[in-house]
């Protein structure tokens, strides 16, 4: 079995391997922008506002998985680092059933997971019945796409560069092609799109499994047995899927009480400030390539033992990061409202977007370090350090929402930002003390 060669530069390494990712995470709102356009375009709005319902309410719910990427990718990473086929395989089988598992419960129990987004998201009475049958269809894609959020963990653990963007290309295009026929052109509208989206995710898996099985045939080793993988030690595993489960809890909560909060205090902030968090949301699927990026290189090095390469490509990726967060910041702060323009043209949303535009623009160079330590510990395993690290920076955050409410939005975005600095503080010194410094490993 040969891993990645170390003797590439850590720069290098970050580069080929991080930006394949970044195309692959941006092509995720370009499928919502894709489904947003075909429904846009019909005679009846009520499929518009049913699909970005129901799409919303479904990458909250499928948001909450993501420990099956992150895990994923964290333990096949050492594996990999240790040149452990028999570890590799163990692990991917044990992954994908948990996923699979996982996605047919969901159906099982679809009805109150659909009641609890009906809850949620409220939908007016004049579209509830189209976002119920769009909610009712896409729930039948939740095996795969925790399938598919498997299967890029494992592709990315072994550093398989192209991987995410093919499989992000089979998704979208079986997509779009899907959205054009069923929503279109047999006229099943919003329901032709949530069975386009549920197709496109099978597709995508089947990609996938492709992509791993040629994959895995290149590294020697040997498939676990049923009665090996059925004894294996699941408790650990669900340990810490349940540290990184509640982790994204918390990212959650805080977005959602964001959210709502600002809906309180008009439709026009309300509309403002979810213009203002899609720019924050694109920022950080870019800077995720490289936090992504860090998982796999440096969960390799820390598998091998390697503490000198793990430094050497964490400070790669710092200064990858850090310029990637400035010129973000730059761009926000001198073509901000100029962007917004083509999301909007109601002046009073531009004129708040305005005035709330520079707690967005200094937002990447303080959220940054903590995507690219997330990275990092994901890739060392440290799964409890980021769910303290992100619950107690979810409880300042309400306490100073709770203290600063009377300054209305303001006081929102001033939590908010908060929230991304005792994230970043938290997760700098720990770390720093236990990971980036540890000499023991």
């Amino acid at each position: 079995m040969s891993t990645q060669p170390v003797t590439d530069s850590p720069l290098k390494q970050l580069w080929r391997l991080s930006w394949p990712i970044m195309v692959s995470n941006a092509s995720v709102p370009l499928l919502g922008l894709v489904d947003t356009a075909v429904v846009g375009h019909l005679p009846d709005s009520r499929h518009l506002a049913a699909v970005a319902l129901g799409a919303s309410a479904f990458s909250l719910l499928f948001w909450a998985f993501g420990f099956l990427r992150m895990g994923t990718t964290s333990v096949i990473a050492q594996a990999y680092g240790r040149d452990d086929g028999d570890g590799i395989r163990f692990s991917t089988l044990q992954a994908m059933l948990m996923a699979v598992c996982l996605g047919v419960l969901l159906i099982v129990l679809q009805r109150p997971v659909l009641l609890l987004l009906e809850h949620i998201f409220s939908p007016e009475q004049s579209i509830r019945e189209l976002v119920l049958s769009y909610l009712h269809i896409r729930i039948w894609s939740a095996p795969a796409t925790l399938l598919n959020y498997v299967l890029l963990g494992v592709l990315l653990a072994m550093q398989h560069a192209r991987a995410p963007v093919l499989m992000m290309l089979s998704i979208n295009i079986t997509n779009i092609l899907l959205d054009a026929l069923l929503g279109v052109q047999w006229g099943w509208y919003s329901a032709g799109v949530a069975w386009a989206s549920v197709v496109a995710e099978y597709l995508g898996s089947l990609c996938g499994l492709w992509l791993l099985w040629h994959t895995l045939a290149r590294l020697p080793g040997h498939w676990p047995s049923l009665s090996s993988l059925l004894q294996s030690r699941w408790l650990k595993l669900f340990q810490a899927h349940r540290d990184l489960f509640i982790r994204t809890l918390c990212l959650l909560g805080v977005l959602t009480w964001m959210t709502r909060q600002g809906s309180l205090l008009g439709a026009d902030i309300l509309a403002a400030n979810a213009i203002l968090l899609q720019g924050m949301s694109l920022t950080s699927y870019v800077l995720d390539g490289f936090a992504q990026a860090v998982e796999s290189l440096c969960g390799a090095a820390w598998g091998r033992r390697d503490q000198a390469r793990l430094r050497l490509t964490v400070r790669a990726a710092a200064w990858l990061s850090g310029w990637t967060a400035l010129a973000w910041t730059l761009l926000f702060l001198f073509a901000g409202l100029p962007l917004a323009h083509l999301l909007t043209s109601v002046p009073a949303v531009l004129a708040l977007i305005d005035h709330y535009l520079p707690w967005l623009a200094w937002m990447p160079l303080i959220a940054v370090w903590s995507y690219l330590l997330d990275g990092l510990l994901i890739a060392t395993g440290q799964f409890k350090a980021m769910r303290d690290t992100v619950l107690l920076a979810a409880v300042l955050f309400i306490l100073i929402w709770w203290l600063s409410r009377d300054l209305g939005n303001s006081g929102l975005w001033l939590s908010y930002w908060l929230f991304f600095v005792a994230r970043t503080l938290g997760i700098v010194w720990y770390s720093w003390r236990h990971t980036i410094t540890n000499k023991n490993k």
